[in-house]
């Protein structure tokens, strides 16, 4: 059984233009995306900017209503899924953690919101364990964001989402603006929570060597398409579609 399935999602937004924000027409974002993952493995969704890797990452978690299309986690649509039931089930991380944080917050109340652990002690225990998985000691819960580095709050953002306990996590370039020492840090964490926790990741990138990395399977976007994917390996020695080659080609030694 896979643990999600997505078939044949297609998602338009509209263009619009002047005071009164007319529509002058629209943008595919997606167009007839399908593609699975099993648990404990990571998926790496690949392509330059404006492709629809993003706009994929929000359509599995519900953020907006497709055009066409489902969407199943255990082989249930996520549309029979209340909100609350979702996200136990997938979360969502962002490249720019500082703004998914709220400023006026501690890190302990940021992390006990996302819980729905009934039971003081037993909510304190689940917070602290999963400040441990990702690598925090639990003496931070007073701080607050903006005491800590991009790499430290995108392990607080980690640990929001992991405080669910979801099935799965969609993480949307969550590298990208940190220095490459903190990058492979934090890949380490990604490897181990995959290895150790059977974490299934949904890694987001436009970074083919840190996802080829970390991925067992990848898929190429452009366009809102699928334009090829396969096994990692498979993928980065053999491609098949003069878009992929080139990415490769911007990264001379990825092989």
């Amino acid at each position: 059984m896979s643990l999600l399935s997505v078939r044949n999602i297609t998602k338009t937004f509209p263009v619009e233009s002047g005071v009164l924000r007319r529509k002058i027409g629209f943008i595919r974002a997606l167009n007839n995306v399908s593609f699975s993952i099993h648990p404990g493995s990571v998926l790496g969704v690949v392509g330059e900017s404006g492709s629809g890797k993003t706009t994929l990452g929000k359509a599995v978690c519900r953020f907006f209503k497709l055009d066409s299309g489902r969407v199943f986690i255990e082989d249930r649509n996520i549309d029979l899924y209340s909100r609350l039931e979702l996200s136990s089930k997938v979360q969502m991380i962002f490249q720019d953690p500082f703004a998914s944080l709220n400023p006026k917050l501690t890190i302990g109340t940021i992390i006990e919101e996302a819980s729905d652990v009934e039971g003081k002690k037993e909510r304190e225990k689940l917070i602290k364990d999963t400040l441990g998985m990702v690598g925090l000691p639990s003496n931070i819960l007073l701080s607050y964001p903006h005491q800590f580095s991009g790499g430290q709050r995108q392990r607080i953002a980690l640990a929001r989402a992991l405080v669910k306990k979801p099935k799965i996590v969609i993480a949307d370039e969550p590298l990208s603006s940190l220095d490459i020492s903190i990058q492979n840090q934090l890949l380490n964490l990604f490897m181990k929570l995959k290895e150790k926790h059977l974490v299934s990741f949904i890694f987001i990138s436009h970074d083919l060597v840190t996802t080829s990395n970390l991925a067992d399977y990848l898929i190429v976007m452009k366009d809102g398409e699928i334009v090829e994917e396969g096994p990692t390996e498979t993928i980065i020695l053999f491609p098949q579609n003069s878009y992929t080659r080139n990415l490769i080609s911007a990264v001379p030694d990825i092989k």
